[in-house]
């Protein structure tokens, strides 16, 4: 019968039974991290290459009154790129009102960001400033923190890090702004293309 509706013309209703034995379309990595990242409150800046990413650093500081010593900078390479006074990790800086750090990798289906010490060093993620801007590129994009751990075990395979932690960005009450167990800041990611 329903080949007599279908050779006369008659519409078929629009039902789509979906498959249980079908596998889930997956969004793509950077969009899904895109997506989650803002989701949560965090101000997402893509590059095409390393000087949009300083047009973008520099607009950053404009647009909130910072000046370079505002900024805390443990990276040698980092503090020559966006030439920034270096500050020496034994060195505590509670002036510093936003802090630039790399990342280990970018988590898709969470939009957070997972560190380690060799980013943090000793600190904890809650010592650092209130304000991040984290340059990383997109081949640092990886779906899940299972997937990150991986990846980050065979990248280190000798010196396994430590201290290593997932930060989201999100918007906070003012009951957690000084709570230790609060780990979301104000985060400003510069993700170039690579």
């Amino acid at each position: 019968m329903n080949w007599w509706g279908n050779f006369f013309g008659k519409k078929k209703s629009e039902q789509t039974d979906k498959s249980p034995y079908l596998p889930e379309k997956k969004i793509p990595n950077d969009v899904g991290f895109a997506e989650n990242f803002t989701a949560n409150g965090g101000f997402f800046l893509f590059s095409e290459d390393k000087k949009e990413v300083l047009i973008n650093f520099k607009e950053i500081l404009k647009e909130n009154h910072w000046i370079r010593d505002d900024i805390l900078c443990f990276d040698k390479d980092l503090s020559k790129v966006f030439e920034l006074p270096l500050v020496d990790p034994k060195i505590v800086r509670q002036y510093s009102k936003v802090g630039l750090f790399l990342c280990e990798y970018l988590i898709s289906n969470t939009g957070s960001i997972l560190f380690c010490n060799r980013q943090t060093h000793h600190y904890k993620i809650y010592e650092l400033p209130k304000v991040l801007i984290v340059y990383a590129s997109t081949s640092q994009l990886v779906y899940d923190v299972s997937e990150g751990m991986t990846l980050l075990k065979n990248k280190y395979k000798n010196t396994i890090p430590i201290n290593i932690s997932t930060l989201n960005s999100k918007i906070r009450n003012e009951e957690d702004i000084d709570s230790k167990l609060n780990q979301s800041k104000t985060i400003y990611l510069l993700l170039q293309d690579h």
